[in-house]
């Protein structure tokens, strides 16, 4: 390689002069293209190219002193310097190449890389003079790709700037909908700006600070973003206070920006570092560092720091014909060390000519026991306090850049209901404010029922003071801004998401209004943030009730009557926006759900993810699939099915289920539950937990069930009392109810309330003495079917007796167990096994077996149960074409069984598929032929 680079070098000789000639016109055409087009003082820059000059001058004489010295080493190789050169510019360049592939960035590595180019040229140059072989034509090459690499620097530097202006622009395009500061106010910000500016322009030459105040979100960063848009020809200094940053590298920032604005203005600067001695000597920084030893013979010296470097200051802030502003934002959020530091540069500004200091803080929290109003007034001649803004102005101002036409445009109607955009905004908008007014006028008619004596009176105040908190935090929050932004963006995200999966849902629930329910969460959320806390920590809205009963939460969420209950799917609406929609990783939530939904909708189910297919069924015909799953397959242990009991249990109690749990379909489907449990022969453990959840279910029907009790009730009882009493808070079971009842039939109008074990029983008598009351004559012009009602109400107490019975189903299953069914029949494929025909009396007791199962399956039979029947019948009738005598003259008491068998299977099986009663059809001509050969046989 050296070689290589040795011929490469003796080339280079050949043809030095012209190649740095070429270099030479090179250089002076970048320096004269960067100094003809840039805007900086161009004196500056002169004057950065002569102490360059400078520098090398001084390079070259020290060099030829060395030399002169003899303290130069001998060299004997003759290219060491070109070589050496070459190799380290090479290290550099590759440097700078690897760190813009590391770190993904040009401007920070091209600057590095120039600064230590022009050190390997220094270097360069002084190696030519101790070695007596610099040359003027090199000289001056060397000179000027000194000064072009610092032009270079310039250039990037200018390309940054541009790229921060490219970057606020861009910000304050956005600013509207995103966090960043808006240049743009809402009407009542915009007349506040143009009084502040007047009394701006009121102490133009006068120094000052101010301090603006404002809560946390309330805009005080785009207010004097507007003043500085207003104030286009002043120059701002934005400092971000912050606990992670030092008050001297607040000081330093200070400094440099200050001289970066004197230089774009042409203010021509000698001395650097007398402005940045200025920041560092009034800040104490010298007192706390080893410098103070410095600080303390300077003084002794007569030299003062502090005051020559602010003369220095003055005397160039003079030359400037406008106001530089210094804009310090979260200084409350800051210690208070940093505080006291920083109230040195607020302090020292106003001395400062053309210069003046804005912090922007909330005074609530900022003021405290050392910062009070008497010892800021040292510090500040102005304080501004920053307008509240009307929740409607500042909804309708940010609304159409949050959520604009075409944002609706792409949502599905069966979310927007026929809405157009404008009717959606205007509900968002008014929604909050309308919240306000239903929270004040419960108040008003609590406090009418105190006086009137009507409810209880301790209840009563109990929810005044409730609601009257939660008035005063929504009358706080909605004049925020950050957080009426975080509300329109909450409900943009949650529609967003939802529509791409709303498709999903069943008829039912795209019934429902979800973007009234997302309004609804995104209100509490970012209004009421505690309540949203609550509920986000309660496993659902219906524990969230019960341990956090707000009686605000009733009335933002709607609930009817006032009774703490929702309407039909409500609940489960509210719980999957507010538990599953807001998840970050929402996508892979779906994936998990549509993978073992996909799973047990087909042939490949596991018994290892039982639990998941339970936590993501989504009807009742899931469920009724997770039962086949556990009668075929077995678990591995009985950890195992304790926990899918558990698990099982938790989940058909809670509300946020896809079916109703107070109709047939829930009946049937736990009846054929407890066959299912009866089949896996439960231990005493086991059976437990089975009996501890079902009360989880009875409190689920009841609550459910609520509004069929009150429609009768309010027929016949006063409707206060009613509402008072059939709350979802006082209600949670049958004893509950039983004593609800009670209070408000207190005078005994109709009977059956009677104190005893049975209160259910006593609760459907009652019922029943109502339901004729209302079919008297004076009940006829309420013209409503109170027939249907009550045939729905009956059901509910079936299912409240099933499942307070349910310890005696899962005794009389042990009776009826069936341990030799799977001896003899394949619940997998529903057929029987060989040892069914290993004689007659195998057939005789697997006929039997069969016989217990079909009976066991009253309340539970599925039509797949027929083809025991239909396989076993026609192995018979096989059996007996091919060799009569195997049946040993038994015949006839194996065919009085498939008679019975036929008509068992007649009775349950209620086939409305073709296939279905095909089969049932060839059972009967199955067992039809059987008689015959029977008959034929005496």
């Amino acid at each position: 390689m050296i070689r290589v680079m040795e011929s490469i070098i003796s080339e280079y000789y050949i043809f030095k002069n012209d190649i740095l000639i070429g270099l030479i016109i090179i250089f002076l055409t970048i320096i004269a293209s960067i100094l003809i087009n840039t805007k900086e003082n161009k004196i500056q820059i002169i004057n950065k190219m002569m102490k360059y000059a400078f520098y090398i001058f001084v390079v070259i004489c020290f060099g030829e002193v060395t030399s002169l010295l003899g303290l130069a080493p001998q060299i004997e190789y003759e290219n060491f310097n070109v070589v050496i050169f070459v190799i380290v510019l090479g290290i550099i360049l590759i440097g700078m190449v690897l760190h813009c592939i590391m770190y993904k960035n040009i401007h920070g590595p091209v600057l590095q890389a120039c600064k230590y180019i022009q050190y390997v040229i220094f270097f360069e140059l002084f190696l030519l003079v101790i070695t007596q072989h610099l040359e003027l034509v090199e000289g001056f090459t060397g000179t000027l790709a000194i000064i072009c690499i610092e032009m270079i620097k310039i250039f990037y530097e200018r390309v940054k700037i541009y790229n921060e202006r490219m970057r606020i622009e861009y910000r304050e395009e956005t600013a509207k909908e995103y966090d960043y500061p808006n240049t743009d106010l809402y009407y009542t910000r915009k007349k506040q700006l143009e009084k502040f500016v007047s009394v701006l322009e009121q102490q133009k030459y006068e120094p000052y600070a101010i301090m603006v105040s404002g809560e946390w979100g309330s805009g005080k960063s785009s207010f004097i973003k507007a003043l500085e848009k207003k104030l286009k020809e002043d120059c701002f200094i934005w400092i971000q206070a912050g606990s992670e940053k030092t008050s001297s590298d607040t000081l330093l920032e200070i400094s440099e920006k200050l001289l970066g604005i004197l230089k774009e203005n042409n203010i021509f600067i000698e001395n650097d570092n007398l402005i940045e001695k200025y920041f560092v000597a009034f800040s104490g920084l010298l007192d706390e560092t080893g410098l103070k030893f410095f600080n303390i013979v300077t003084g002794l010296l007569g030299m003062n720091i502090k005051g020559d470097s602010k003369e220095y200051l003055n005397s160039k802030l003079s030359e400037l014909n406008k106001t530089v502003y210094i804009i310090i934002d979260d200084l409350d959020r800051c210690g208070e060390e940093y505080q006291i530091k920083m109230f040195k540069v607020i302090r020292e500004s106003t001395e400062l000519i053309n210069c003046k200091t804005i912090f922007l803080v909330d005074k609530k929290k900022f003021l405290n026991e050392v910062y009070d109003a008497n010892h800021i007034e040292k510090y500040i001649s102005y304080t501004l306090e920053l307008c509240k803004g009307n929740c409607q102005e500042i909804l309708m101002y940010h609304i159409n850049n949050i959520l604009g036409d075409e944002f609706f445009e792409e949502i599905k109607n069966i979310l927007k209901k026929g809405r157009n955009a404008e009717k959606i905004r205007a509900i968002i908008c008014n929604f909050p404010e309308n919240v306000l007014e239903s929270c004040q006028t419960e108040v008003s008619k609590l406090d009418g029922y105190i006086k009137n004596s009507i409810c209880e009176k301790t209840d009563n105040e109990n929810r005044i003071k409730e609601i009257k908190e939660t008035i005063l935090e929504i009358e706080e929050n909605i004049t925020n801004s950050r957080k009426l932004k975080n509300y329109l963006k909450g409900i943009k995200r949650d529609l967003s998401n939802l529509n791409t999966v709303i498709d999903e849902c069943s008829m039912d629930f795209q019934r429902e209004d979800w973007l009234k329910a997302i309004i609804e969460v995104q209100f509490v959320k970012n209004i009421l943030p505690r309540m949203y806390s609550n509920i986000k920590i309660s496993r659902d809205i219906t524990e969230f009730q019960t341990n956090y009963p707000p009686y605000s939460f009733e009335i933002i969420f709607g609930f009817k009557y006032n009774i703490g209950l929702l309407s039909e799917n409500k609940g489960y609406v509210l719980n999957y926006i507010i538990y599953n929609l807001d998840i970050i990783d929402y996508s892979q939530v779906q994936t998990q759900r549509e993978k073992y939904l996909a799973e047990l909708n087909s042939e490949r189910t596991d018994i290892a993810h039982v639990n998941e297919y339970i936590k993501y069924s989504q009807s009742l015909d899931n469920f009724y699939k997770v039962l086949k799953v556990i009668e075929i397959q077995k678990f591995n242990n009985n950890y195992e099915r304790a926990k899918f009991l558990s698990e099982f249990f938790d989940v058909i109690s809670q509300q946020s289920i896809y079916f109703k749990k107070n109709n047939r379909e829930f009946l049937d489907f736990s009846k054929q539950l407890a066959c299912c449990l009866a089949g896996l022969e439960l231990t005493e453990t086991e059976k437990a937990i089975c009996l501890r959840k079902r009360y989880y279910i009875i409190r689920r029907v009841v609550r459910d069930s609520l509004m069929k009790f009150i429609k009768i009730l309010l027929v016949l009882f006063q409707t206060n009392k009613v509402y008072e009493n059939m709350q979802i808070t006082l209600v949670n079971d049958i004893d509950s109810l039983f004593e609800r009842l009670k209070v408000i039939d207190e005078d005994y109008l109709f009977h059956g309330l009677i104190d005893g074990p049975d209160k259910l029983g006593n609760i459907k008598r009652y019922f029943n003495h109502l339901r004729d009351e209302l079919q008297r004559e004076n009940y006829r012009d309420l013209k409503i079917n109170y027939e249907d009602l009550f045939k729905d109400i009956n059901i509910i107490f079936d299912i409240c007796k099933f499942w307070n019975n349910l310890e005696n189903s899962l005794n009389r299953a042990d009776e009826n167990s069936l341990p030799s069914f799977e001896q003899y029949f394949n619940l997998q494929i529903y057929s029987f096994n060989d040892s069914v025909f290993l004689n007659v009396s195998t057939l005789f007791q697997a006929l039997k077996v069969l016989k217990r199962f079909y009976e066991s399956k009253n309340n539970c039979y599925k039509p797949e149960f027929s083809k025991f029947l239909l396989y076993l019948s026609r192995k018979i009738v096989n059996n007996y074409e091919s060799n009569p005598g195997w049946f040993e003259e038994k015949e006839k008491e194996v065919n009085n069984l498939l008679q019975e068998l036929s008509e068992e299977v007649c009775k349950l099986d209620n086939a409305t598929d073709e296939e279905g009663k095909d089969i049932v059809c060839i059972i009967k001509i199955n067992i039809f032929r059987f008689t015959k050969y029977c008959k034929s046989n005496e």
